[in-house]
């Protein structure tokens, strides 16, 4: 049940935000839907909330059955309540009786506390996580977009290259300067292919 509470409080967090964005876009069916949404999620958190309360009394229930049964077969078992009132101890019935409800109350409070807290810290981080999601997108978005650009501007030194090797055939057959032209153009190549393997990687850290 409260996996189920975390993720109702998640939505309407996000509802939140969305109702913002619809009133602010002043998109009236946009607007109803919003409400309709909204009345969905309260509904649906009362009725968590009423049976979860139903259940942990429930479950309270059954600890005060339980637990005093289980003291008192012990304490009337091997005559152990004749032993305990020669040791003088200050009233075994009290204890049975109100301490134990004491102690349900306590471990109760404690565990409710406990799991309030852990669905709220678990509510938290999924929000947190959903933003710094949207964030990373943003910042890998446009380091992709950077090296995309960066990817055209080599291809066309690439290309310049080859079109420059082309209209200067005659000097580079003269000078024999074939492996400087290849060194070259091999250079802006692997420049070509370097970029792009981090284009490869920005999309898949991006998928």
């Amino acid at each position: 049940m409260e996996l189920i509470s975390v993720g109702l409080n998640v939505l309407l967090r996000y509802w939140n935000k969305d109702f913002i964005d619809t009133f602010q876009s002043f998109d009236q069916l946009a607007f109803l839907h919003s409400l309709l949404y909204f009345i969905f999620i309260v509904i649906a958190i009362i009725i968590v909330s009423v049976y979860k309360n139903y259940l942990v009394q429930l479950l309270q229930l059954r600890w005060r059955r339980w637990l005093p049964n289980n003291f008192l077969s012990k304490y009337l078992s091997k005559h152990a309540y004749y032993h305990m009132s020669l040791l003088k101890n200050d009233n075994p019935d009290q204890r049975i009786s109100m301490d134990i409800n004491l102690y349900v109350e306590n471990v109760y409070t404690l565990a409710i506390g406990l799991l309030n807290a852990f669905a709220s810290l678990l509510s938290d981080v999924i929000v947190l996580w959903s933003l710094s999601g949207t964030l990373i997108t943003n910042l890998i978005g446009r380091a992709l977009f950077h090296l995309k650009y960066v990817q055209e501007h080599r291809e066309a030194n690439f290309r310049y290259g080859l079109v420059r090797f082309r209209d200067h055939t005659e000097s580079v057959a003269f000078y024999r300067s074939e492996s400087n032209e290849q060194k070259s153009l091999t250079s802006l190549f692997l420049e070509i292919m370097s970029n792009f393997h981090q284009i490869i990687c920005r999309k898949f850290i991006l998928n």
